[in-house]
């Protein structure tokens, strides 16, 4: 029995109290359109959703449905292959996919793009859209999403602005130092300059904050030099207690 529009709508309803479906094969329903896959955008986002794989073969979704289930995806953080029919979709569809999984507009959206979708269904074309997708997934596929994200980031945003960080003095820096240890690439060349604009960044960092960074080594000297006071007015007393 197959499902239309309608259909999909009672069941994604249904499926906001399940928590250990893992796979969903939606395959063969040619009534699906955009519509109803839209409606699964609720069970995407919820918490409860454990879904792992979805398989949506001999649908036509076309360029809407592909927007509708990028659009869906955006916040989902268990879904890790996703297989449907290509027929329909075009270049600007899968464009769709591609801002999914790295939205390079700004760093703040490729943060908040999926990272953990690593399967999905591809023209087989050697297309620009084609080869991004396929790197980024393989990303996705060595990375956690955390540190997908990271790597993702350096590749558009070399340059890290230090400004904001300076609030928080050198507290940060070794924050700053440990966002480049985890990045990585499936780009042996981009892999080799990370070394080189760690220290690029650490620089700006502490250029940044001179008075800081000599008050700071003050401070810390000036510890070191209590702590010796103390310790030799105990060796002091020490030796006058024996003396007594």
């Amino acid at each position: 029995m197959s499902i239309g529009d309608n259909g999909l709508k009672a069941l994604a309803v249904g499926l906001l109290r399940n928590s250990h479906l893992k796979k969903l094969n939606l395959s063969e329903n040619t009534a699906i359109t955009s519509v109803g896959l839209r409606s699964l955008k609720q069970y995407f986002r919820s918490p409860t959703c454990a879904l792992k794989t979805l398989i949506i073969k001999s649908v036509n979704i076309g360029y809407e449905g592909a927007c509708a289930l990028a659009d869906a995806l955006g916040r989902n953080k268990s879904l890790k292959r996703l297989s449907f029919c290509n027929r329909g979709i075009t270049s600007k569809g899968m464009k769709a996919f591609l801002k999914l999984i790295c939205d390079s507009s700004s760093p703040n959206s490729i943060y908040l793009s999926n990272h953990t979708i690593c399967g999905l269904s591809t023209f087989g074309d050697e297309s620009e859209v084609q080869k991004n997708i396929t790197t980024w997934l393989g990303m996705n596929r060595r990375c956690d999403a955390r540190n997908a994200a990271k790597s993702k980031i350096m590749h558009f945003f070399p340059d890290l602005d230090m400004v904001p960080l300076f609030q928080w003095n050198l507290k940060f820096l070794p924050l700053v130092k440990s966002w480049f240890d985890t990045v990585a690439s499936p780009n042996d060349d981009f892999v080799a300059s990370i070394r080189n604009r760690e220290l690029s960044t650490v620089y700006k960092f502490v250029a940044g904050l001179p008075l800081l960074v000599a008050d700071g080594f003050q401070h810390y000297l000036t510890q070191q030099l209590q702590r010796i006071r103390a310790k030799t007015s105990e060796l002091e007393e020490e030796e006058r207690l024996m003396q007594v």
